[in-house]
């Protein structure tokens, strides 16, 4: 215990004693009786994510917070569909996947003013609707450029397209293409432009339909490719391709260990509209090397459910831009970025139910080494272990992203009980960020690490959870990187509403709430500031902290600007320190601040570093003792150990102890402000301590004793808990 000494402090104001000779202009008015101090401004609030205007068919929902979210399916859910026919995102149900299937046996919308050859399998006649050659072969060696083959319905051979030719079927329902049993592919495209519509390609032993050489331009649609190995649909070697309600549906691994639904690759082209692929164990839709291009709009992938599977991969140097996609039940990730300068642009996507095999990592989105990712109005939900990935844990590999209007929630932790963040960006990677909601995490909502940069603006995140195997779950966490936050909320965060180590944070119109403790019911700090870092902040609000609203430790320095602390909450069992303020070998710079409702102490100096800390026209008031099982007690507005502080325009009261409390080795400066309301107004644990520097235009009035001898303990500092990259 360290006992005070008794030494009196005249009520009224000290004018005749010397202020502070580093004491800063305040914006304070004091007349002696009465003091003016201006208020903090409160922060604005975030504007919330929304996806509006939906794509065509799609539902407006709104969510939490404001949130707009759009629903790709009616409420009834996405159809599983026949043969033939499909349910794509903007629509009511199953629908046919090209023209329907005619009464007679011939396409019923052959063009007019064309040669036209008509195929019935087992026939041999001359080509004629009335004497069908028996092969697509056979017309395809008689055709000549501009010429239509007609199937009609049954099951074909396969399909070569070495001529501008359009081959047409009745329908996909009752029009299939089947190779035999030794054939690389079902459809092969080379050297021509030609057109396939209304037919079900597969089974097929290998691949699909494959387009090769730049040369080569095809045109499908109407088309179902089902039951294939290795590969569904490749486009190769320059081609280009444009489908357009084209399904996909059974990829499972050929002699080559792939199961790709579509390809584009080798530099070639491809545009999509309403293209569907289901159950391509390998990956959906893959857009690989220098020069491969993908445009879409409205595109779903289902299904992708290999040890690796996926929605769409693009690496390589490829490009991919599209609006309205949907991915659902993949084993690996939704959308994911490789190496070399590759591109991504996407607009209004949903990506939900990433569920990861026990040797692969789960990802909603995941840009590893992309020079470019732009994504807006996204939906990621119910994803095992990541939402959003941006970069490379050990930097190689830079990664540039933009992100506006993204929700992610529900994030799942796997079989490993390892962490399940909402968006992490991570190596000498940079992400612009403009409205992002983070909701029902496992470990941090939003985790910034390994030299990574960050601009951020309009965020929430919401009910961070730790992991089930101890891990912490802050909602922010910037660690060995840099951040730049603009109106951000945050509320439920576990063991830190955000956590700054060994980072360079700058932020305004920042709010936090209601911060929980750990699963061993320690901790619980709304923003904590560790191991060397800076943080500069700007309209702030933190309240409902069980440990420190703010904790400024190891080094670490703060400059805050219209701060509010309130309502800090300990709870009994375990002993919550129920700090505001708090600065542990740290320094800080306060300008307008109100501190009011916590335990112990308001304000907490101890062993600070460097210049002193200065406080600027600050109320801090209302802090009562903590009497929690082995807590420090106190009940003091600003307590100083080992510290140097300079308050200059301030109001201290209705602090249940102390006004202001100067341990040992500290020394506190005090100008141009009241305390009152105390029972004692200052506590002084040095006899020889100079009051003159309390007392520079300072008024102590309505304290039961300006100074009285008492006992008090000295805190013990609130050891900061060590928050891990991953």
């Amino acid at each position: 215990m360290l006992w005070l000494a008794a030494v009196a402090i005249a009520s009224g104001c000290g004018d005749d004693a010397p202020g502070p000779s580093d004491a800063r202009s305040s914006d304070a008015t004091f007349d002696g009786s009465t003091l003016d101090l201006p208020s903090p401004a409160l922060p604005a609030p975030p504007a919330p994510p929304s996806m509006l205007p939906c794509p065509d068919g799609w539902r407006e929902v709104a969510a939490e917070d404001g949130v707009m979210l759009c629903e790709p399916w009616p409420e009834t859910g996405r159809r599983d569909c026949p043969a033939g026919e499909v349910h794509f995102p903007g629509t009511p149900g199953c629908a046919p996947l090209g023209e329907p299937c005619p009464a007679g046996e011939w396409p019923a919308d052959l063009p007019a003013g064309r040669r036209v050859w008509y195929v019935r399998p087992g026939s041999s006649g001359d080509g004629s609707i009335g004497a069908p050659l028996g092969s697509v072969e056979a017309a395809h060696d008689r055709a000549a450029d501009g010429d239509v083959i007609a199937l009609a319905k049954g099951t074909h051979g396969r399909v070569p397209l070495g001529k501008d030719l359009e081959v047409i079927g009745a329908c996909a329902a009752q029009t299939r293409v089947v190779p035999g049993s030794a054939a690389d592919w079902a459809v092969l495209a080379m050297g021509a432009t030609a057109t396939l519509r209304d037919v079900t390609v597969g089974p097929a032993p290998r691949f699909g339909v494959v387009t090769t050489g730049t040369g080569t331009s095809l045109t499908m649609r109407g088309v179902a490719v089902e039951d294939t190995r290795s590969g569904a649909i490749v486009l190769g070697l320059g081609s280009r391709a444009a489908f357009s309600r084209v399904r996909v549906r059974g990829v499972t691994e050929g002699v080559d260990d792939k199961a790709l639904g579509i390809t584009v690759q080798e530099g070639s082209t491809a545009t999509f509209d309403q293209v569907a692929v289901e159950g391509a164990d390998g990956g959906a839709i893959n857009v690989v090397g220098a020069g491969s291009t993908l445009s879409f709009d409205r595109v779903v992938a289902v299904g992708s459910s290999g040890a690796k599977g996926g929605c769409m991969l693009v690496r390589t140097g490829a490009a991919v831009t599209g609006s309205a996609f949907v991915c659902e039940d993949s084993e690996a990730y939704g959308v994911l970025g490789g190496t070399d300068g590759s591109t991504i642009d996407l607009t209004h996507v949903v990506i939900r139910r990433v569920d990861p095999a026990d040797d692969f990592f789960g990802r909603g989105v995941a840009g590893q080494g992309f020079t470019d990712m732009t994504l807006a109005k996204v939906l990621i939900e119910e994803v095992t272990q990541m939402g959003l990935l941006m970069g490379d844990a050990d930097g190689s590999l830079e990664t540039v992203s933009h992100l506006s209007d993204v929700v992610i929630r529900n994030t799942r932790v796997d079989a490993e009980l390892l962490s399940a963040s909402g968006f992490v960006l991570h190596g000498d990677s940079t992400a612009t960020v403009e409205r992002l909601h983070v909701a029902d995490t496992r470990f941090d909502g939003l985790l910034v690490q390994s030299g990574a940069r960050l601009d951020a603006s309009d965020v929430t995140v919401r009910r961070t959870e730790p992991t089930p195997n101890g891990g912490n779950g802050p909602a922010i966490l910037v660690v060995g990187a840099a951040a730049a936050f603009d109106r951000v909320d945050v509320s439920d965060g576990t063991a830190a509403g955000a956590a700054f180590q060994s980072a360079e944070v700058t932020a305004s119109n920042f709010a936090v709430h209601t911060t929980q403790p750990d699963l061993d019911g320690t901790n619980g700090f709304g923003i904590i500031v560790i191991k060397n870092s800076s943080f500069e902040g700007e309209r702030l609000l933190v309240e409902g902290s069980r440990t420190s609203q703010i904790s400024v430790q190891g080094g670490s320095s703060g400059r805050f600007v219209d701060l509010t602390l309130r309502d800090g909450s300990p709870e009994e069992a375990g002993g919550g320190a129920g700090y505001g303020l708090q600065v542990v070998e740290g320094r800080i710079d306060v300008t307008r601040g109100l501190i009011e409702g916590h335990h112990a102490f308001g304000v907490l100096f101890s062993q600070t570093m460097g210049e002193p800390s200065t406080l600027e026209d600050v109320v801090v008031t209302d802090t009562v003792v903590n009497d929690c099982p082995g807590c420090s007690g106190h009940g003091s507005g600003i307590g100083a150990f080992g510290a140097e502080v300079v308050v200059t325009g301030f109001s201290l009261r209705d602090n249940e102890v102390c006004g202001v409390f100067v341990g040992p080795d500290a020394g506190v400066d005090l100008s141009m402000g009241e305390v009152a309301g105390s029972a004692i107004g200052a506590c002084v644990t040095d006899e020889g301590y100079d009051l003159a520097r309390l007392q520079s235009d300072v008024e102590f009035r309505d304290n039961e004793t300006n100074l009285d001898s008492t006992s008090l303990p000295v805190p013990e500092p609130v050891v900061a808990p060590e928050f891990s990259e991953q």
